[in-house]
């Protein structure tokens, strides 16, 4: 995109403890620009049963586990983000 933010998108089948087809869509707040980590630029949401559903969710990779965590991957940091507007876990890694 002319803005430099980028999505890729495919679908899965039952995977992600998600019912039925889910289409995957990750969410690269810079486009080709470094970094290019979880939690930092890279975000990931599900859409599923008409809802879009950012990780982090409970549901899938629980941000608890997945984004604040010390030995987290940072995979389910777009939960996070969304509902409490920062990324001070950042600066706890």
């Amino acid at each position: 995109m002319l803005n430099g933010f980028s999505v890729f998108a495919h679908s899965r089948i039952g995977e992600d403890k998600l019912n039925g087809t889910t289409i995957l869509f990750f969410i690269d707040t810079n486009g080709s620009k470094q970094s290019n980590m979880w939690g930092r630029d890279l975000f990931a949401f599900a859409y599923d049963n008409g809802s879009l559903i950012p990780y982090g969710f409970k549901q899938i990779y629980d941000w608890n586990n997945y984004c604040v965590n010390r030995r987290s991957t940072d995979y389910g940091c777009a939960y996070y983000v969304m509902q409490y507007e920062k990324m001070d876990y950042l600066n706890k890694k």
